[in-house]
Parts: C-alpha cells; sequence; structure tokens
C-alpha cells in the first residue's frame, strides 16, 4: 500500500508507525486492521443487555 494514497496520513511519524508496527497491513481488510491499530468499536452485549460502543484493543504501539 502506498501511504501517499491514504488521504490524511503523513509521511512522517503515521505512515511510520503503521509501516513498522502492523507489517501485515497490505493482507487485511479495513475492518481487521481497525481492530489491529484499536480503533474499531467493539460492543459490550451480554444475553439481551445492549451495552455501548466503544474503541479499545488492539496493539498498544500503534
Amino acid at each position: 500500500m502506498d501511504y501517499q494514497s491514504v488521504e490524511g496520513i503523513g509521511r512522517r511519524r503515521t505512515a511510520l508507525t503503521l509501516l513498522i508496527d502492523m507489517p501485515e497491513l497490505g493482507q487485511l481488510s479495513r475492518e481487521q486492521a481497525a481492530c489491529l491499530a484499536g480503533l474499531a468499536p467493539l460492543d459490550h452485549d451480554s444475553g439481551t443487555h445492549k451495552g455501548l460502543r466503544r474503541i479499545g484493543g488492539g496493539r498498544t504501539s500503534v
């Protein structure tokens, strides 16, 4: 993936962090990459209880 083709991704810190800490980036879907980076909203449901969606998990280095 060419980091310059993604809008909002800077050449230095963001792009280098993604390339170094997520080497499998080109093989993942958008949803999988968001989960791996800790940016995907995760549900907190149990049975009939509907919890809030929160962002969490992922790799702490990203």
